[in-house]
């Protein structure tokens, strides 16, 4: 762009920095897809979870290309909940524990962890819209902020202008 636009500053132009934004902006369109693909770094199962997600919020442009590593990572915890919840519906939310003084109930120690997660999930569920309230609550401000005047309009379309002040008169 700096090329094509000239150099009127007469300072030596970085062509490396140049040449590697061209190369990273041609490996993004080597896939030929404009679907968001999910980071390296993802597990099997946090795949999963966004191969199910990821198209649908991409389809209601929710999901951005710059929120592919946070959704991952909604993705991986939410892998990892699961996974949780599988060892916990084999053997149980709590276990006998034996000890000098008597047997005792205690909670498994996947069930604090599966109940942390579910709580992040929830957190994290907000921002991506993937329940119906909070889904409602971005579907309202997109419509708010399509309502709203910009600085120099002159208002939302529909409005009357008060025709009986001063300026009104003189129209």
């Amino acid at each position: 762009m700096k090329k094509a636009k000239g150099n009127s500053g007469h300072r030596p132009i970085k062509t490396a920095d140049i040449e590697a934004e061209a190369h990273a902006a041609a490996k993004l369109g080597e896939t030929g897809s404009t679907e968001i693909q999910p980071p390296d770094w993802l597990n099997a199962d946090g795949r999963k979870v966004w191969a199910e997600l990821a198209p649908r919020l991409s389809a209601m442009k929710i999901l951005q290309v710059i929120d592919a590593h946070t959704f991952a990572r909604y993705c991986q915890v939410f892998g990892r909940w699961v996974q949780l919840e599988k060892v916990l519906n084999d053997e149980g939310t709590t276990y006998e524990s034996e000890s000098p003084h008597g047997s005792y109930v205690r909670s498994h120690p996947a069930f604090m962890q599966a109940d942390r997660l579910n709580r992040s999930l929830i957190q994290m569920e907000s921002g991506f819209g993937l329940n119906p309230a909070d889904r409602q609550r971005l579907f309202a401000a997109r419509a708010a902020a399509a309502n709203t005047p910009g600085l120099f309009d002159p208002g939302v379309s529909g409005e009357k202008k008060d025709k009986t002040g001063a300026i009104g008169v003189l129209n």
